[in-house]
């Protein structure tokens, strides 16, 4: 299984499987967009044309416990108010990761809540990395 690892803030390691969102051995996938960080934040725009793309989050709790760790993703459209889709939603485990997959074209951007931890969001469209 490939592995991209990723070393944030404060020293902690992401570890994201580039297999994650493969819905079959021989499905490859590509990140185009990267966003990292803690707290509440919106990130900046991105596009996407292809019809069928993931979202791929890592969260890990900046607290022993876990307890008070928050995390939610909401995929919003610059232009509009109200989200488009709830990415993850969770709460007081020491990590959140995992995959969502997206079925819309268009300009997106993460409304980003959490507390208590710090984050990595990738968004992936099928195809070779060194397209």
């Amino acid at each position: 299984m490939k592995y991209l690892t990723i070393i944030a803030t404060c020293g902690f390691l992401f570890t994201l499987s580039t297999e994650a969102v493969a819905q079959d051995e021989e499905t490859e996938w590509r990140t185009v967009e990267r966003f990292e960080g803690e707290g509440q934040k919106n990130t900046r725009p991105f596009r996407i044309d292809e019809g069928m793309w993931a979202v791929v989050y890592d969260s890990k709790s900046t607290m022993g416990s876990g307890a008070g760790h928050i995390f939610q993703v909401f995929l919003k459209k610059p232009q509009d108010d109200l989200f488009n889709e709830i990415v993850a939603n969770a709460t007081n485990k020491k990590r959140f990761n995992d995959n969502s997959y997206i079925y819309e074209q268009g300009t997106f951007y993460f409304q980003v809540n959490a507390a208590n931890g710090e984050w990595v969001i990738e968004v992936r469209v099928p195809g070779n990395e060194d397209e």
